[in-house]
């Protein structure tokens, strides 16, 4: 989203604008966290008029980071009152560029404001400002991503697991129409899914159990759901990933699909190699290790 220079009809802060003599800015760094199939993306806000900053601090004034993706049509709007915040974005959700931009956004009606950085010209004026108004803006900042490639090599890889952040949520959700397939854990479920997933990269002990409890079901819903609509889905990665695989096993699975009798359990099975047998030998393993202690 790039933001077009505008006269506004009242005070507002910005690098383009002589307004305020003062700053409001943004600094963004970014991380791609591969286990988590996620972007860590952190953001510190430059912000030094006293009176915005106490405003901040009554809630009626607070920070906007508006983040966009044009390949993947990704947009996101966050709010909050700290200078320095993380946000994780899916990978299945970016690919190419990813466009921030910040914004000091009101939240109720303010009457009388006055700061001694604002330009004389508003010295003897009274300067209001309406709920839901826009009275700063930052520089625009890109994040250039390693673009992705045209496959995803393991099955395993088309997922994107991560926490759902709705507190009440109780149940697993699942996303689609993203070029992975969304999971999203109970905030709570996810942190132990986390703790498990960190410790496969040291010692692999659950990582099969934790695909034949987790995905395995989540795939055969993807199976039912390509069975009756795959032309929703045909050019997404994981799908495409999916053929891909098969293919390397001699199966078209296109055809597969359209016949009457397909079984997506079998071909879930299929596409994670023996991922039951892998799944239980981890449990005899982590039972002998019990043992042992």
């Amino acid at each position: 989203m790039r933001i077009v220079d505008k006269y506004y009809g009242y005070p507002v802060i910005s690098h383009s604008s002589d307004d305020f003599n003062s700053v409001f800015d943004i600094q963004v760094d970014s991380i791609e966290l591969p286990d988590e199939e996620v972007l860590l993306v952190k953001t510190v806000i430059e912000l030094e008029d006293r009176e915005i900053l106490k405003l901040i601090s009554e809630n009626k004034i607070v920070f906007t980071i508006h983040f966009e993706e044009s390949k993947t049509c990704y947009r996101e709007i966050v709010q909050f009152k700290t200078l320095k915040n993380e946000f994780k974005i899916p990978f299945g959700k970016v690919r190419d560029k990813i466009e921030v931009c910040g914004f000091l956004t009101t939240t109720t009606e303010i009457k009388g404001f006055k700061s001694d950085n604002m330009h004389p010209f508003y010295k003897n004026m009274e300067v209001n400002y309406e709920p839901y108004q826009i009275i700063g803006f930052s520089s625009s900042i890109v994040i250039d991503l390693v673009k992705e490639e045209d496959e995803i090599k393991e099955p395993k890889s088309i997922f994107a697991i991560i926490s759902n952040k709705d507190e009440n949520s109780k149940t697993y959700e699942l996303d689609w129409n993203e070029n992975r397939i969304i999971i999203k854990m109970p905030e709570n479920d996810f942190k132990i899914y986390g703790q498990l997933s960190s410790r496969n990269l040291l010692q692999n002990q659950t990582q099969e159990i934790l695909l034949a409890k987790i995905v395995m079901p989540v795939m055969v819903e993807a199976f039912n759901l390509l069975k009756n609509s795959i032309d929703l889905y045909s050019n997404l990665l994981w799908f495409k990933s999916i053929v891909k695989t098969f293919k390397d096993k001699n199966i078209n699975i296109e055809k597969e699909l359209d016949k009457e009798s397909f079984d997506a359990y079998k071909y879930a099975q299929i596409l994670f190699d023996s991922i039951y047998p892998k799944a239980l030998q981890q449990v005899v393993d982590l039972i002998n290790i019990r043992e042992d202690i």
